[in-house]
């Protein structure tokens, strides 16, 4: 669903002024001596993303709707085995749930207060695009145009391909070697790669915050290599730069990967290392959290 001029709906607190905008018809004295009050806030002021999510959380509320206490976005409603979640980016809304009248009564009074377009079933999603298989109960989420941007952002486009988003062990480069075995000094290695290789100039902190939100959405299996190579913000050198590109290009190979989401069983499967699986069975709920639990923290995700 989309909320028609969003921030209009926002409504002000406190007395807010502004010149008087071109068009209105006022002499030009009272132009150069008087101002205008706002009534309810308007796009261009800093405070209008806050009144409208207030504005909007207030009426979610009045509807059944709550608030989640860790993301002021997400609205939930449960009452026994039904529920409905309610996801807002700025205008943006997805609704979900297993109870298709609450679902139209939610919508219904929403469209009552702000003028609300249905878009019908989401394909895409803040540049997450989704693909749903009824029949199979699957839906698979992947960012490929959104990766693909990013590698035509950064030149990579044409790149060769690599398996793997990184390395585990390697030597930097040949000089750095050299100088650790000349060096008579307990120099770090980060210390002459910086002297060895000086910082040039790269988009690598735009390359990250690409990154970062494929990470975050749809793309895991580089969550690793991405938090490695955020360390080297400050002083970044080709070696870093390298690093990047080798992302990328394992991006390039990787385009249509994705999350797959399966609801046809209720079986859990956790990987926690590319040579060992655990299969979870539904017969011993508390003991299956437990192993899921064990397996997400040895790959290292909280």
């Amino acid at each position: 669903m989309d909320v028609k001029t969003a921030f209009l709906n926002g409504t002000l607190e406190r007395d807010i002024y502004m010149e008087i905008p071109d068009g209105v018809e006022i002499d030009l004295p009272n132009r150069k001596s008087k101002v205008s009050k706002l009534l309810k806030a308007i796009y261009g002021l800093r405070i209008s993303p806050k009144c409208w999510n207030r504005k909007f959380t207030g009426v979610a509320e009045s509807v059944g709707l709550r608030a989640d206490d860790k993301d002021l976005c997400l609205f939930t409603w449960r009452e026994e085995s039904r529920f409905i979640t309610l996801l807002l980016y700025v205008d943006d809304m997805l609704l979900t749930g297993n109870d298709n009248w609450k679902i139209d009564d939610i919508i219904k009074q929403l469209g009552q207060v702000f003028k609300i377009t249905i878009l019908g079933e989401p394909k895409e999603f803040l540049g997450v695009e989704i693909i749903r298989d009824r029949e199979k109960k699957e839906m698979f989420l992947h960012q490929k145009a959104y990766a693909g941007k990013i590698l035509s952002r950064f030149g990579m486009s044409d790149s060769k391909t690599t398996d793997t988003p990184m390395v585990t062990r390697q030597v930097r480069n040949w000089k750095i070697k050299d100088l650790i075995e000349k060096s008579k000094e307990s120099v770090s290695e980060q210390v002459l790669s910086k002297q060895v290789d000086k910082p040039k100039m790269f988009p690598y902190r735009e390359a990250l915050g690409s990154l970062l939100y494929l990470t975050g959405a749809t793309r895991p299996d580089i969550w690793y290599a991405v938090n490695m190579i955020s360390r080297n913000q400050e002083n970044p050198t080709a070696d870093d730069w390298a690093e990047v590109k080798r992302i990328l290009r394992y991006l390039k190979g990787t385009l249509d990967k994705g999350l797959l989401f399966k609801g046809a069983t209720e079986e859990l499967i956790a990987y926690s290392d590319a040579s060992f699986r655990t299969t979870l069975q539904q017969a011993d709920p508390q003991r299956d959290l437990l192993f899921a639990c064990s397996a997400i923290q040895s790959i290292g995700v909280v």
